[in-house]
């Protein structure tokens, strides 16, 4: 492994963690919602070889601090990308972090060069059908003002999935979950509030990628994520969608020797051609 540079940069107020290793064509990672920098611990260290590659707190989690102020996390992420002096980068970014790559690359075309989206959605997408019970409690925490069992949910939802019990997934990996999830919802109960998108949403400008784009999903996460990435698949141009088994919505941090088998050839193909 290459050294890693670590720091922070002074963003619209925020102070974003940031760390960059390799050399090469950069590769930049955003984390889900329910997570931070460390969702790319492997991937971080595999690539670091060959690209440049690049990860940070999003606003409200992790190492990052920010007041409570109307920000985008695509807008960050440009920010982030100058300050670090990246003019062209590919992205691999799951859940939330994947609808915010997506805003950046149609707001900032000329700066992506490839895109991998795990368990995202598009910005303006909205799930079909009432929401899962699960989620309904959830809802109920956040109201109740009660983050420690908004993370515990996190993890069955977005950890564990529908169809599987918490003691088949492993204990490290939820554990983990839990930690990650519970810095961010205690940002959000401090009164960060949500980023704001693009507009028009990225939903009904899919056509306008053109860039190599990657879709995953895990097997175990939700039919709503699933719909989302089939829709992705089926409107942007030459768009490849793979369905990892066994894997719920972190299929990075859950089963990364499987993941990387699919982001490695796909990067190397966009890449270098």
């Amino acid at each position: 492994m290459s050294d890693v540079q670590t720091g922070f940069a002074e963003i619209n107020g925020a102070r974003i963690y940031y760390e960059v290793a390799g050399q090469g064509d950069p590769v930049t990672f955003v984390h889900a919602g329910v997570s931070d920098h460390r969702l790319w611990d492997a991937q971080f260290a595999a690539l670091q070889s060959n690209y440049r590659v690049i990860r940070y707190d999003l606003r409200g989690y992790g190492q990052t601090t920010s007041p409570a102020m109307p920000y985008s996390h695509h807008e960050d992420l440009r920010a982030l990308l100058t300050h670090l002096g990246v003019e062209r980068t590919a992205l691999v970014a799951c859940s939330m972090g994947g609808t915010a790559a997506l805003d950046f690359l149609l707001t900032y075309p000329a700066m992506a060069s490839a895109l991998v989206m795990v368990c995202s959605s598009p910005s303006g997408y909205q799930p079909q059908g009432a929401p899962p019970p699960l989620i309904l409690q959830l809802i109920a925490a956040s109201q109740a003002r009660d983050a420690e069992r908004m993370a515990n949910l996190a993890v069955l939802i977005w950890g564990v999935g529908e169809n599987r019990k918490p003691e088949q997934v492993d204990q490290h990996f939820r554990d983990l979950v839990y930690e990650t999830s519970l810095i961010g919802f205690k940002s959000q109960l401090g009164g960060l509030p949500q980023s704001g998108s693009i507009t028009p949403p990225a939903l009904g400008r899919l056509s306008e990628v053109h860039v190599p784009t990657l879709i995953i999903d895990g097997a175990e996460d939700s039919p709503a994520v699933h719909a989302a990435g089939e829709l992705m698949a089926s409107q942007i141009e030459g768009a490849r969608r793979k369905l990892m088994a066994n894997v719920a919505h972190l299929p990075s941090l859950e089963n990364p020797a499987e993941f990387n088998k699919l982001i490695v050839p796909f990067l190397d193909e966009a890449l270098n051609q």
